[in-house]
């Protein structure tokens, strides 16, 4: 990942752009540079479902040559079915609850996240990247087996997130109520509660009140809002703590049940 002083540095339609995105508190905003034709784009949004990246590129295509400026032809990579295939499963965003369905309709890849509401078709690049097909700077990069950071990156536009590949807590919780209690963090000297209602684990914290976590992988649970709860057990199977992580950065905070 190339960076230049704050922004992400990629290359779109055979331009070096400068870009960066961002979102909290319900909006969502872009900005993109292409320095070489003196042209930048801002987004704003009021809504987190307007997704301000893709709207900056389809704005910058009004204004630069879908033909590569240097007549290159770019011959892209063939995807076989069974090679696909392999690309299927659920991914979560690494120190996040944010989940990706890689899936198969119709001989094509599709993609769509715990935030989204439509699946997207994917097309083929190289050999382990695909991208939108309706955004071709937004890509997919599988990694092998050997890669120890992630399985999956994600770059939309010059802003990665990482994913590994998870497998789902098949079975229905058994015993929601050996999660209840209160959690104390030393680090941020504040107490989470933790209930249930309704068959549902419910978490409260100051200025935060009855959200509902729900279990991916066992022990650990999210509310769809990029933040992970992860519980920890004794030698005995008891519930002792959990750790937070969120953002895909912030992790390791951890809670330890007081009673």
């Amino acid at each position: 990942m190339k960076h230049a002083r704050g922004m992400f540095v990629s290359p779109y339609k055979d331009y070096d752009t400068f870009n960066h995105s961002g979102r909290d508190l319900g909006m969502r905003s872009q900005f993109i540079c292409i320095p070489k034709e003196n042209l930048s784009i801002i987004v704003f949004t009021n809504s987190e479902d307007i997704n301000a990246v893709n709207i900056s590129y389809q704005i910058l295509d009004l204004f630069i040559e879908e033909v590569s400026t240097n007549k290159k032809i770019v011959k892209h990579y063939e995807h076989s079915l069974k090679e696909i295939k392999k690309f299927t499963g659920v991914y979560q965003e690494l120190n996040s609850d944010l989940r990706m369905e890689v899936f198969i309709e119709n001989d094509t890849l599709k993609a769509i996240s715990s935030f989204g509401r439509n699946a997207t078709p994917l097309v083929s690049e190289t050999i382990n990247t695909l991208c939108r097909i309706d955004n071709p700077s937004i890509k997919y990069s599988f990694q092998n087996e050997k890669s120890e950071e992630a399985d999956l990156y994600v770059d939309f536009g010059g802003a990665i997130f990482y994913f590994e590949k998870i497998n789902l807590e098949s079975n229905s919780i058994q015993n929601l109520d050996e999660y209840i209690g209160e959690y104390y963090s030393k680090e941020l000297n504040v107490t989470y509660s933790i209930q249930v209602e309704n068959d549902n684990l419910i978490l409260s914290y100051p200025n935060n009140k009855n959200i509902v976590i729900k279990e991916g992988v066992k022990d650990t649970f999210g509310a769809n809002r990029r933040t992970k709860y992860s519980f920890i057990r004794d030698s005995e199977s008891n519930v002792i703590s959990f750790e937070v992580a969120a953002e895909g950065t912030v992790k390791d905070i951890l809670f330890e049940k007081t009673n």
